[in-house]
């Protein structure tokens, strides 16, 4: 059976320590995305980063996109959760993930 350990807390279920490592993400992971495809925003001739720009003319947008972007992570994250091998330890936006393969226990009749 595959398990992986996150600050020290077992998961056996690949879809909720997706969902676990998203919700410990700051908005730097979406600031970085957004400034990236978006680069530089001039409002009135003053240069804003694409984030900053987002968040100070509509925080709800800014909030809800941030969202529906870290969903979008989650499914990848799983994903490669999935295909980590025993003992592979790999880093998830700042978060390390060990997998470790426990051997099933056989019922006693």
């Amino acid at each position: 059976m595959i398990k992986w350990i996150m600050n020290g807390t077992e998961y056996d279920n690949a879809a909720q320590l997706a969902s676990d490592i998203t919700d410990c993400m700051d908005d730097s992971v979406y600031d970085e995305m957004l400034d990236e495809c978006y680069g530089e925003i001039e409002i009135c001739g003053i240069s804003y980063a694409a984030s900053i720009a987002l968040y100070r003319v509509d925080e709800i947008a800014y909030n809800c996109g941030r969202n529906d972007y870290y969903d979008s992570l989650s499914g990848d994250i799983e994903y490669e959760l999935e295909r980590m091998d025993d003992g592979e330890e790999q880093d998830f936006y700042g978060v390390t993930v060990e997998c470790v393969e426990e051997e099933e226990k056989e019922e006693e009749e």
